[in-house]
């Protein structure tokens, strides 16, 4: 099933969880040949349990995986076969029953490779992708956006105070090298610390800068008093 398919039956009112449901069904009629192993055994039982008392959230949305028991031995049970896999799950009481759960996206495409729903994890890792690579994009961009209104910030004080000492004839008090980095910055507040630190005459670190531009606003403070 092709992910634009499958993403118009999930509109036909079939849930994620549905459809993953509906193609451990026919691997389980499929398997009913296969010769029984207790190894098979182990997957048949976890699908059981799935297909019978599971839910797995649509991946667009939060992950979360959930397989549903009327006894605390019988979650116990699961998560030991999974742990044996490699899946990594947890459990609660609710209400009656006991719940083994999974909300990690890469723990439930384990679950579902290991229950042998090809398909589904097709899609859930296409789904998970994408959903990282969002995640991401705002992660940078919320960051750029943070970084931008710190240098923004940073320079309206800076400004304020090197426009202050000028205008009552002070600036000429300044050290050579706070001059230096002090014209730069007025000349230019877009600038970050790491660019200013280039311009200068002799190059120095964004650190360095810093220091020199808090000593400037040091003077300021002073002068006002």
């Amino acid at each position: 099933m092709c992910y634009n398919n499958f993403k118009k039956k999930e509109k036909n009112s079939m849930s994620f969880s549905n459809l993953v449901k509906e193609e451990l069904e026919k691997a389980q009629l499929l398997d009913k040949n296969k010769r029984k192993t207790p190894e098979f055994s182990e997957k048949a039982y976890v699908r059981d349990a799935f297909f019978k008392h599971g839910f797995v959230n649509d991946p667009r949305k939060k992950y979360h995986l959930e397989v549903s028991f009327k006894t605390k031995e019988e979650a116990i049970k699961l998560q030991n076969l999974l742990v044996e896999k490699g899946i990594v799950s947890k459990s609660i009481p609710r209400l009656k029953n006991y719940i083994v759960y999974i909300k990690d996206g890469e723990e439930i495409s384990k679950f579902l490779a290991y229950i042998g729903v090809v398909k589904s994890v097709l899609n859930f890792e296409e789904e998970r992708v994408v959903k990282e690579a969002k995640n991401n994009i705002n992660r940078i961009v919320n960051c750029e956006a943070a970084n931008t209104d710190r240098i923004i910030g940073a320079s309206i004080r800076h400004i304020e105070a090197i426009n202050y000492l000028i205008e009552n004839d002070k600036f000429e008090g300044l050290p050579d090298n706070l001059k230096e980095v002090a014209i730069l910055r007025k000349n230019d507040p877009s600038l970050s610390m790491t660019q200013l630190g280039e311009l200068l005459e002799k190059p120095i670190s964004k650190t360095s800068v810093n220091y020199r531009l808090q000593k400037v606003l040091e003077f300021a403070k002073k002068a006002r008093v």
